[in-house]
């Protein structure tokens, strides 16, 4: 649905292209109808002003052209580009120009203004205005196509074929999780009783084993070792890090890079002869191509462009052989350029080939010289790789890059390879560099660490809860770790300072330091532990530590009787066996002093170790009955129909509209055959199902399905069909938009024109009033002025109730009230201009057709607001990110917008009455006899009030706004 947003978004951009031409012919149409309208009648003759019109129909002819070539240029770009959309609409558009409508009498619009243009050359003012008309509203729906506004029918096509989706995909979804729920059953009852038992003894272990581990981490917590053996595995990875940097010291030889510098000159003198060699090589080789060439002006013409590149090859490098090479290049290109007969050409070519010559041994002799560089630099390189150091490494792959060179035939390859050489010195100091911050680096953090694990460990000591015979040991594996820091410190110096043996003794100091530490450590825990007193709860927890091992053990005996696959039962049997091999080794860490923190993370070990036996026992039920696995073969075929479906479904989705592929859909069908072969699977036969709906066999391994799998890949499929559901609700929301913003333009278009048409008959209602100058005599001449305007106001009428209607089934009451009204008064105009009226003019039916001007007037304002908040809204929404679908269509107008309407009629209703009230005092006296039509406007404006009323009503209960009282 994003694709079809951004292609939305990008017809405008299109249609900017086209703006000048469109719009010239948009306005040049309707001002040409209006000009025939006010033009000579026809009487065979044709006049200046017909002339002048039939020069303006030319125009509008050739701007058509000039639309349609840019249209088809333009098309071809979008194309190109890949916006497709946008691209699709130029096309329809250029269809629809070459379109034979039924309404043109078989004529396309470019014929259509041929033949108006031929009957405004002849005259024919009548017969031109009928085609001009006919021009004016095929451009219109050329500019509709253009901007892609299609109808209302189309639109709600569309919407009933998403419905229709929709409704299918709904039925599937219910279809699958139904068919979840038969295969968890299924596997429930596959169940033998031996895997049953190993389900159970599993969690009863596994939940033993996490109160054990519970209550050793207790019983740690509460001795005095606890802290002790937390900062022992401390100093342990400490000790551990400082013996990595002592091994990284002895490969990092900070003298080794003068030797490594030594070898930059030679290397460097070879990698310039490789590249020295190989761009005379190529002067060479043009030279012969030119001399063999036929066509000596373009050889010249190639040799002069090769003569300048070497020109500015050799300026960059100061090299004199190329310099020369350019040279000879200009000038044989300007001896094949004068060359005129064939023996000044033979020449031309008799001297391009000893210029070649030349330049090749040149390029051999350069070669030869690398090669002798090569050749002074390996032994130096060989004897410097014997070192394992980080520099004796870089002078390995230098060694093996110069043997090679020197091997190989290629000069392409030697080069290459002379230059991986010469690349090859940077790289090892680079690295040599390196090692040395490296080790700068993990020396000061090493300092920071053990000057840390020194404080806490003083800290410790001191603590009033430690026993007090550890606390000697404690403090002198502070006291080693003071001295591990110190030590620490000088490596980190030297190693800045590039001293390697300072580096490395300090560095071996630090860890023999840090050793000792931990060897007082490990007796300030010892002694820690026997003064404890816990010596009985330790030894006990170590009994049941082992006696839950064998409990595993016998409860491992009924995975081979259990209704498990083999791939299932192999899997918890080696996962039962790393349980069992960390309860035995958390027994024996508990039976020993001071190891209560190694017992709690094998414990740790035991726990993950049963949690994935406990898993794989679930996932590999399979049903060992006859009637399970038919039950399987019969879920598997009704998984494989349901994907059938899904493919199907996807197929229709597809073809209703290309450009809005819904992946969630094909994600769904994918993971049904996966369910569907993991049930057959377990059924113990192969899947019927293939992706592209054949009956191909698909060999899977029978171990690798089960039920517990065929469960997940359902649940899989359930949300992608949850997820395709989500995107085609928000498809259909935004048709829901496209739908309403079509109908808000088509009525706002109506209102627009019913206003238009009822201005005109207002402006003749008062020329008509005017010609009757007070007259109570009504002339036939003004009778029938009066009927031409009640038809054309009851037409209006007619509009207004065709809006009405419209507005009424969208649920926009106010709107809907409005046009009611509109429709109601304009009936009453009608009435009052015919013969039953009484052939009304004056101020009274004139009030009333302003009344009707006025409401045209609020509707008009009304959608036009609420179009730019429509698009102002959609425009916001764009720079935002993606939004969930809403579960209602919102309403065509907002109750904002329908309130803000309401409250101005009742607001109107009140200023007439007041009018009323002013004009009329006789309303004031309850016995006055009041004038029919008086009393008629009373009754209007009090059935307006009771409606304006009884929508108040309406929105009051719907939002839940108390009542006043």
């Amino acid at each position: 649905m994003r694709n079809l947003r951004i292609q939305l978004r990008s017809i405008p951009r299109t249609l900017a292209r086209l703006a000048p031409i469109l719009g010239a012919l948009l306005l040049l149409s309707p001002g040409l109808t209006r000009s025939l309208q006010e033009g000579t009648p026809q009487d065979g003759g044709i006049s200046r002003e017909q002339a002048a019109l039939a020069e303006e129909q030319a125009l509008i002819r050739r701007q058509l052209r000039r639309l349609r070539e840019t249209m088809s240029a333009l098309a071809g770009r979008l194309e190109s580009e890949g916006r497709v959309h946008a691209a699709g609409l130029l096309r329809d558009a250029l269809e629809d120009l070459d379109q034979r409508a039924q309404e043109s009498n078989g004529r396309t619009l470019e014929e259509l203004i041929d033949s108006s243009r031929d009957d405004l050359s002849g005259g024919r003012t009548m017969s031109a205005l009928e085609r001009q008309r006919a021009v004016e509203a095929r451009l219109m729906r050329l500019l509709e196509i253009l901007l892609d506004r299609r109808s209302l029918d189309t639109l709600e096509e569309e919407l009933a074929r998403l419905k229709e989706i929709k409704e299918t995909l709904r039925k599937l979804s219910d279809q699958e999780a139904g068919l979840q729920e038969k295969t968890a059953a299924l596997r429930q009852a596959s169940k033998t009783r031996e895997h049953l038992s190993l389900e159970a003894a599993l969690e009863r272990i596994s939940q033993e084993q996490r109160d054990l581990l519970h209550r050793s981490e207790e019983l740690a917590h509460s001795s005095g070792t606890f802290d002790l053996e937390q900062l022992r595995a401390r100093l342990a990875e400490l000790l551990g890090d400082q013996e990595l940097a002592v091994g990284a010291l002895s490969t990092w030889s900070p003298a080794d890079a003068l030797r490594l510098e030594a070898l930059r000159p030679a290397l460097e003198a070879a990698r310039s002869a490789e590249e020295q060699a190989m761009s005379l090589q190529e002067s060479a080789d043009s030279l012969t191509a030119s001399a063999q060439a036929d066509d000596l002006e373009a050889s010249a013409a190639a040799l002069t462009e090769e003569s300048a590149r070497k020109g500015r090859q050799a300026q960059a490098s100061g090299d004199e052989l190329l310099q020369e090479a350019a040279k000879a290049l200009a000038e044989t290109a300007e001896q094949m350029r004068a060359a005129s007969t064939e023996a000044q050409k033979a020449a031309a070519r008799a001297a391009a080939q000893t210029q070649a010559q030349q330049l090749a041994a040149a390029a051999t002799e350069a070669r030869n010289a690398a090669r002798k560089a090569r050749s002074e630099t390996l032994p130096a390189a060989e004897q410097l790789a014997t070192e394992e150091t980080t520099t004796g490494a870089a002078a390995k792959r230098i060694a093996e890059a110069l043997r090679e060179a020197q091997n190989s035939t290629s000069p392409e390859r030697s080069a290459a390879e002379t230059e991986r050489a010469a690349r090859g010195v940077d790289e090892g100091l680079h690295a040599q560099s390196r090692m040395g911050d490296a080790i700068k680096a993990s020396q000061e953090e090493g300092q920071e660490r053990s000057e840390r694990l020194a404080k806490d460990l003083e800290h410790t000591a001191a603590s009033p809860t430690q026993p007090q015979i550890s606390k000697a040991s404690a403090s002198q594996a502070a006291e080693a770790l003071q001295r591990g820091a110190k030590a620490q410190q000088q490596a980190a110096q030297a190693a800045g300072s590039q001293s390697q043996d300072a580096a490395k003794q300090a560095a071996q100091q630090a860890e023999s330091e840090l050793r000792q530490a931990l060897e007082a450590l490990d007796e300030a825990i010892a002694q820690a532990a026997e003064e404890d007193g816990r010596q009985d709860q330790r030894k006990a927890l170590a009994e049941e530590q082992a006696s839950l091992e064998e409990e595993l053990a016998e409860a491992a005996k009924n995975t081979d009787s259990a209704s498990l696959g083999k791939s299932a039962q192999e899997a918890v049997q080696s996962a039962i066996e790393q349980a069992r091999s960390a309860m035995q080794q958390a027994a024996g860490s508990l039976s020993k002093p001071g190891q209560g923190k190694a017992a709690a993370e094998q414990q740790r070990e035991a726990i993950d170790a049963l949690n994935k036996a406990q898993k794989s026992a679930g996932e590999g039920t399979q049903p060992s009955s006859p009637e399970g696995q038919q039950t399987a073969a019969d879920l598997a075929a009704e998984q494989e129909r349901l994907r059938q479906e899904m493919l199907d479904l996807a197929r229709r989705n597809q073809e209703r509209n290309e450009a809005a592929s819904n992946e969630a859909l094909d994600s769904a069908a994918e993971n049904a055959q996966e369910a569907s072969q993991s049930l057959s699977q377990a059924s113990g036969s192969q899947s019927q199902g293939s992706p592209s709906g054949g009956q191909e066999e698909q060999t899977q391994p029978e171990e690798s399905g089960g039920l517990e799998q065929a469960e997940e890949q359902e649940a899989r499929t359930q949300q992608d069909l949850e997820q395709a559901m989500r995107e085609l609700e928000e498809e259909e929301e935004q048709y829901q938009r496209l739908r309403q913003e079509e109908l808000l333009f088509q009525i706002k278009s109506e209102v627009e024109a019913m206003r238009t048409s009822h201005s005109e008959q207002m402006k003749a209602t008062l020329s008509a009033d005017e010609a009757r100058a007070g007259s109570r005599n009504v002339s036939r001449r003004t009778r029938i002025t009066l009927r031409s305007i009640a038809r054309e106001e009851d037409a209006v009428g007619a509009r207004a109730k065709k809006v009405a209607d419209a507005l009424e089934e969208e649920g926009v009451l106010v709107f809907h009230e409005i046009m009611r009204n509109i429709e109601s008064d304009l009936t009453r105009i009608v009435r009052d201009m015919g013969e039953g009226g009484g052939y009304q003019s004056g101020a009274h039916l004139q009030a009333l057709q302003n009344d009707v001007l006025q409401s045209l007037d609020w509707l008009a304002g009304a959608l036009k607001d609420e179009m730019e908040r429509r698009e102002q809204e959609q425009q916001e929404q764009q720079e935002q990110e993606e939004q969930e679908p809403s579960d209602d269509t919102p309403p065509l107008v907002p109750d904002a917008a329908e309130l803000r309407l309401l409250k101005k009629l009742e607001e109107d209703v009140l200023e007439r009455l007041t009018q009323l009230q002013m004009l009329h005092p006789e309303l004031k006296d309850p016995d006055a006899e009041l004038d029919p039509l008086l009393l008629e406007e009373l009754t209007r404006l009090a059935y307006q009030h009771r409606r304006v009323g009884e929508l108040f009503e309406y929105f009051r209960r719907r939002l839940g706004v108390p009542d006043p009282d």
